[in-house]
């Protein structure tokens, strides 16, 4: 959805956009993270990782999240940090994983606190499986225009609340 979010920000914010097939336990990942971090000065940092590590021993992906969601404050102290819960999938079992992972990562966003939540997974699961997504993880175009606009206020509505600090 990164293009569509482009567009509907243009002319309010500038979009800088990270994605890795990397999963959050995967050795390279938070290095990554910290190069990619240190690039700007960002206000909001709308972040999510579940997808990729669907494979991916719970409690191992549980403390790489933690360590991720801490490295994102320490490098960028003034930002807004929004979670986005992964979305659901074409295939029951793999969203049953995701929701899995959604429910651990709530917690966690909870414990560490001031972080707010984008949750497409609810507003992807009611969706039809076979008029939405084009194969089990990718959604069609009407379904990530969606996606966009709603990540889109989301970060509009994050960027306002550092604004007001």
């Amino acid at each position: 959805y990164e293009g569509g979010v482009k567009g509907l920000l243009k002319g309010k914010a500038t979009l800088s956009f990270w994605a890795s097939s990397y999963c959050l336990t995967h050795p390279a990942y938070m290095r990554l993270l910290d190069f990619y971090l240190g690039e700007a000065d960002y206000s909001v940092v709308h972040f999510n990782n579940g997808l990729h590590s669907l494979g991916t021993p719970t409690e191992a992906w549980a403390t790489s999240l933690r360590e991720a969601l801490r490295r994102i404050r320490k490098a960028c102290p003034k930002a807004k940090i929004v979670w986005t819960p992964s979305t659901p999938l074409k295939d029951p079992s793999k969203t049953a994983k995701a929701r899995e992972l959604n429910a651990v990562a709530a917690k966690i966003v909870s414990e560490l606190g001031g972080i707010a939540t984008d949750d497409l997974f609810s507003a992807m699961d009611p969706l039809d499986r076979e008029k939405c997504w084009s194969d089990t993880y990718h959604f069609k175009p009407d379904a990530i225009a969606q996606q966009a606009k709603q990540v889109a206020a989301s970060c509009l509505a994050a960027a306002e609340g550092a604004k007001g600090k």
